[in-house]
C-alpha cells in the first residue's frame, strides 16, 4: 500500500492531505 501524505501551506492557512493508492483519503486543516 502505498501512502503519500503531502502538506499544503497557501494564503496563510495550512492543510495535510492524504493519499492512498492515488486518492485522497483525508484532508484536514491544520490550526496553528
Amino acid at each position: 500500500m502505498q501512502t503519500i501524505i503531502a502538506f499544503d501551506v497557501s494564503m496563510g492557512k495550512s492543510y495535510m492531505v492524504i493519499y492512498q493508492h492515488g486518492q485522497c483519503v483525508e484532508e484536514k486543516e491544520i490550526q496553528p
